[in-house]
């Protein structure tokens, strides 16, 4: 659904339970645990053929159960329409903040933000708009899987050489004072032609996943 993206990027928060997995299509199923063992044994026995995609559905879809209801889109598909309607990381932050001050089910998001790496942040937005681009060019799946990949390898490549990286490893498993100090220290601060260069070609020679 529009808008969940946004909000994990900038806040980092999980998706946790059956209702949110399915309804945010991070999930195509809800298998109880106690029917895991007949799943898995009708997986076994079952006689795939030409078709195996529908014969894997078939065995999921018999012991499938209805999903509890997805609290994150019920509670918060106000918030998730305005984050999605963002033209840049600046509204989105500033769109969480409105909410939270109007006593809004933005509010618990609200302190993730302020915990998170503004660079992080902008670097996360502006991924998302690229991938937004690939869908309005009508990319192939297989093509955009492929190329949002080799980009997401590129950025991580560069983000373990920045100091945000270690400063965050310190303040969450050294120390565990939970108080980075990021660098920058603000959105404001963000250079955009610093965020654009963690999306070059890596230098010949670095290892990439061959995927495009």
């Amino acid at each position: 659904p529009p808008g969940i993206g946004e909000l994990v990027a900038l806040t980092g928060c999980h998706i946790r339970g059956a209702g949110d997995a399915l309804g945010t299509k991070l999930a195509t199923h809800f298998v109880h645990f106690d029917r895991l063992e007949t799943l898995v044994e009708s997986l076994k026995n079952a006689d795939f053929g030409d078709d195996s995609d529908a014969r894997t559905r078939t065995c999921i879809e018999a012991v499938a159960e209805t999903a509890p209801e997805s609290m994150l889109l019920k509670n918060g598909a106000s918030l998730l329409s305005k984050l999605s309607a963002a033209g840049s990381v600046d509204e989105a932050v500033a769109t969480l903040e409105a909410e939270a001050e109007c006593g809004e089910w933005a509010s618990e998001f609200l302190p993730m933000v302020k915990r998170g790496s503004p660079f992080s942040q902008a670097l996360a937005w502006r991924q998302l708009e690229k991938a937004k681009a690939d869908v309005a060019a009508n990319r192939p799946d297989k093509e955009r899987l492929a190329m949002s990949l080799e980009r997401e390898y590129r950025v991580i490549a560069r983000c373990f050489y920045r100091p945000d990286f270690s400063e965050g490893v310190r303040a969450t498993l050294v120390d565990k004072d939970n108080a980075p100090v990021w660098q920058p220290g603000s959105l404001a601060e963000v250079s955009t032609e610093e965020v654009a260069r963690c999306f070059a070609q890596l230098p010949a020679g670095e290892r990439t996943l061959g995927l495009t």
